[in-house]
């Protein structure tokens, strides 16, 4: 009898459809995933002295370049010590140290996650959270509503709140009231445009108090506002348009999706941990996923927890201490002083900038994830490291992994994406790089690069079409599989580069970025610098896709290591 029910069983599985396994083959397949390393089904490992050879001129260049940006600190702080007051005392645990007082964005933004008056907000929240969830469940949404307006009030200064809910109702009318996605769209931009772009905004930003403070704090908040403005107004639209479809069906399956509502407006715009500074998160997921509070239940969990908190904390702690020994920020300021920098440390000081660029938003949607941890919402991943995204298209999907999934949802798709042909594709990314653009202020220094991203997008496309069209696919397919991976790191490694000089336009300003091109084109020997600036990102290209093949390019780019172990 075992038998037979074991056979039928077989014969259910060999009918059943291959997109819809059982938990148990989920399980096996994602263990046979595992114990078969990346690089047994992609390219192959370096040999072991090959490998250590890429290491050690990777790790000799990159220390030697940064000793140099160090020296160049040291001295730029006995030159401008009682002149610029750019530098200020530091912590006067590491001595007579002088800190970097102009990290440009960290500078403001650490008032979120060092501030006493924040973190006793951000300690209330969780705490009534945990205190009405276990008591009173039924109050639950109300009380969320409730803190996170009030919260997010009290921490921007109810000023910029006043105009920040003076637009959020505006947008809820239009919603209401038009129904319409091309107007929810055509509204929000206007709305966004006289927020981040100089000319239309004065009028606006002159409402608020005089302090700069004051102004970063609604153009920022305002920014991801408008995100959500779109997409709970398109989400809303469409649950209406299924709403009528299905109004000739049973009750019961009317009831399986709950209408939106203005108090679930208020939650998802000003909901604490995300409404002043990000990430963006769909509505449909975040409405489906704070039904639930979480809390852990297991040694394991509590151990992911404490990681999600002290990640941001941790790197909070780091860009303090590394701003007493360099000091980009400073130097970037003065342009002038960029063009007496030894070259190795230039190399180290664009280098550097991405590499903090990268932690503050660690510490920021970091800060956010740890605390919507608690109300059972998983917010988008953390970025990933700026030294692993060695392609344009691998820059936009896993760095703000939020405006990402804004873009790909209410953009890319609705406009063609890649199921309407070559043209309809083509049409939507242009649109999704011009929203980029729009949507970060369309500044000069924001549209070269974009428009660098963008070229370097196109490349990676269409390289592989143009290679098979000349015959070159054919002749690097007769190459050892080891030959291919040197050729396609020297390829990569040709243009990482220009992802680096696009972050430092994008970090920056126009000024900033001109002077790294003139100082590595115009340097003497220029040949010589470029090869050797291709050579160290060669060998950088080789170790990271190393680490590809060791773990694998989804467990690095999207942090898979950083996953709940429930939830």
């Amino acid at each position: 009898m075992a038998q037979t029910s074991e056979s039928l069983t077989n014969i259910e599985r060999r009918e059943r459809k291959t997109d819809e396994p059982t938990i148990k083959e989920r399980e096996e397949n994602f263990r046979e995933k595992k114990a078969v390393p990346a690089c047994q089904r992609s390219s192959p490992r370096l040999p072991i002295s090959e490998f250590l050879l890429y290491a050690t001129v990777v790790i000799v260049v990159y220390s030697y370049a940064t000793y140099q940006l160090y020296k160049s600190s040291q001295a730029f702080q006995r030159k401008t010590i009682n002149g610029r007051g750019l530098l200020q005392p530091g912590w006067e645990i590491l001595g007579k140290r002088y800190q970097d007082m102009m990290p440009g964005e960290w500078n403001h933004w650490k008032f979120f996650t060092l501030h006493p008056t924040p973190l006793a907000i951000y300690a209330g929240h969780l705490t009534g959270g945990f205190i009405i969830s276990k008591y009173l469940p039924h109050f639950r949404k109300s009380f969320l509503i409730f803190s996170s307006v009030v919260s997010t009030a009290i921490i921007v200064s109810p000023q910029v709140f006043a105009l920040l809910i003076i637009h959020a109702i505006i947008a809820y009318l239009v919603v209401i009231l038009g129904r319409r996605t091309w107007l929810i769209w055509m509204v929000v931009l206007i709305q966004l445009s006289v927020t981040v772009i100089g000319s239309f905004s004065q009028w606006q930003l002159s409402l608020l108090p005089g302090i700069r403070e004051y102004k970063v704090k609604f153009i920022v908040a305002m920014a991801f506002c408008c995100l959500r403005f779109i997409a709970f107004g398109v989400g809303y639209v469409k649950q209406q348009q299924r709403a009528r479809v299905e109004s000739c069906e049973d009750e019961g399956k009317k009831d399986e999706e709950e209408a939106w509502t203005i108090w679930d407006y208020l939650l998802y715009v000003f909901y604490l941990p995300t409404s002043t500074h990000g990430p963006f998160m769909p509505p449909q997921i975040f409405f489906r996923q704070i039904k639930n509070p979480y809390y852990p239940s297991s040694m394991k969990e509590v151990r992911w927890v404490c990681l999600m908190w002290l990640r941001p904390i941790l790197c909070a702690v780091f860009l303090e201490f590394i701003h007493h020994y360099f000091y980009f920020s400073s130097f970037m300021l003065l342009p002038q002083y960029l063009q007496t920098l030894p070259l190795p440390a230039l190399f180290a000081l664009g280098e550097w900038c991405t590499i903090i660029f990268q932690i503050q938003y660690m510490v920021y949607y970091g800060l956010a994830k740890a605390m919507a941890i608690f109300d059972g919402v998983l917010t988008p991943g953390l970025p990933a490291c700026m030294q692993t995204l060695l392609t344009a298209t691998h820059g936009w999907r896993y760095f703000d992994r939020g405006e990402y999934q804004f873009i790909l949802r209410n953009i890319y798709i609705p406009f063609g994406g890649s199921q309407h042909g070559g043209l309809r594709q083509y049409l939507a990314l242009m649109i999704s790089y011009c929203f980029t653009c729009f949507w970060h202020g369309f500044n000069y220094h924001i549209i070269v690069m974009v428009l660098m991203f963008w070229v370097l997008v196109q490349w990676e496309a269409f390289s592989p079409i143009i290679a098979r069209k000349v015959g070159v696919q054919k002749m690097v397919e007769k190459l050892s599989p080891l030959t291919r991976r040197r050729l396609d790191c020297a390829l990569t490694g040709g243009k990482y580069p220009l992802l680096v000089l696009a972050m430092i336009f994008f970090i920056n300003n126009i000024e900033v970025g001109k002077i790294f091109v003139y100082r590595v084109l115009g340097a003497q020997g220029a040949l010589w610098v470029i090869a050797g600036l291709l050579g160290v990102h060669y060998c950088h290209v080789q170790l990271l896709e190393e680490c590809f093949c060791r773990w694998g390019k989804k467990y690095v780019m999207e942090k898979h290591y950083m996953a709940p172990p429930q939830l």
